[in-house]
């Protein structure tokens, strides 16, 4: 692993790769495709919030203090010849408005493995509220990775004018609508007043689109099927995390909407009593219910997509990943090469609580395990049999 610092670069051993983010605050993440001078020719190269997917790039939703990008390199187009990594500060109740005011951001570049090539402190950063984090760009045959670090003060705007973007401030203004929903919500649920007219956007990224209508196992990609299904297993858990985000989202949109509505139609002393005021009432409640209709369906379609999947890749696990109730322990064996993964249970949501998805943690494990117990019922609420239980489970594991 190379600790690059402002205006290194570093090769690229695989095409496959993942690039994190993490931060102190909420941050919009985008990716812009560039030519050979590093020229972004339009809006549709940009993968950023609010926008359809482009081909081997996924890039987060919204805004978050740590986001996880997905590249593979190898299946852009041949005009593009650099990935630029672009960072911006949402706007929105209780954001930041310069990077200068917090901790600095920190980036690194990993294989599809979790194996991490280069790391990457943004310091020194003041007035700038976008700056430029990364390039991965053409060289020789190959890729390489640039620290850059290169902030803008006049912010998102004037960062993607210097890409060369004729329509930088529409751009820009369309990522920082993506991303201030997000953070008002954050900052106080009960507060986000959203534009009345602003989209909701239910598009579920990544592995879906390109998903087989029969679910079939081992169909992400891998140099062998135990980690093609390590890397699908996960994929569907993304894939829930979004869609289970959209719905909660669009349940916050739709009642913050609601309360405008009301309130809007209300603010006249004569509309709150009688026939008009009963009718904007109604009117309100029937878009809110059309609203949270339209995001249940998209979120009823994704759980039955991804419960198919699951029925079909369970049974093709291999027996180091089968469930703790599989009769496969009961004849276990050490295998002749240790697993890819160990699995630490099953994954859920309360949106979804009968599609499990096994929860399997990639092995030499790099880090610590956090055994809680969770919700402390009556009849176990000694410490002593809580203590017990967590070393029980990290016995087992």
């Amino acid at each position: 692993m190379a600790e690059l610092v402002r205006g290194q670069n570093h090769p690229l051993p695989r095409t496959r790769l993942e690039i994190l983010i993490s931060a102190e605050v909420p941050l919009l993440v985008a990716v812009a495709l560039g030519d050979e001078g590093g020229r972004v020719h339009d809006g549709h190269r940009i993968a950023r919030p609010g926008a359809p997917a482009l081909p081997g790039i996924e890039v987060p939703r919204t805004a978050a203090a740590e986001h996880r990008l997905s590249a593979d390199l190898g299946e852009l187009p041949d005009a593009v010849h650099r990935v630029t990594v672009l960072l911006a500060l949402p706007e929105g109740p209780g954001a930041e408005s310069r990077f200068g005011a917090t901790g600095a951001p920190r980036a690194a570049v990993t294989d599809a493995d979790g194996t991490e090539i280069v790391r990457f402190t943004l310091a020194g950063l003041d007035a700038e509220s976008a700056v430029v984090a990364l390039e991965l760009y053409r060289r020789q045959g190959g890729w390489k990775v640039r620290a850059v670090g290169q902030g803008y003060a006049e912010g998102l705007t004037a960062l993607l004018a210097d890409l060369g973007l004729p329509e930088a401030r529409e751009v820009a203004e369309a990522m920082r609508e993506a991303g201030r929903l997000g953070v008002a919500q954050a900052a106080d649920p009960s507060k986000a007043r959203p534009s009345l007219g602003g989209p909701v956007d239910y598009a579920h990224p990544g592995r879906q689109a390109a998903r087989q209508p029969q679910p079939v196992a081992g169909d992400a990609m891998g140099r062998s099927m135990e980690e093609r299904l390590y890397n699908q297993v996960w994929g569907m858990f993304e894939d829930l995390a979004r869609s289970t985000a959209a719905l909660r989202s669009a349940a916050g949109f739709a009642a913050a909407r609601l309360d405008l509505e009301i309130d809007d139609a209300l603010a006249d002393p004569r509309a709150r009593t009688g026939g008009a005021g009963d009718a904007a009432r109604r009117a309100a409640q029937a878009r809110h219910d059309e609203l949270m209709g339209r995001a249940r369906a998209a979120h009823d379609r994704d759980l039955a997509q991804l419960t198919a999947e699951a029925e079909v890749v369970e049974p093709a696990l291999p027996p180091a990943y089968a469930r703790w109730d599989s009769p496969v322990w009961q004849g276990h064996r050490l295998p002749a090469e240790p697993p890819r993964a160990v699995r630490l249970g099953d994954l859920h949501l309360p949106e979804s609580a009968s599609l499990r998805i096994p929860m399997l943690v990639r092995l030499p494990l790099e880090r610590g395990l956090w055994i809680d117990s969770g919700a402390v019922p009556a009849d176990f609420g000694d410490a002593a049999v809580r203590r017990r239980s967590a070393l029980d489970v990290a016995v087992a594991l």
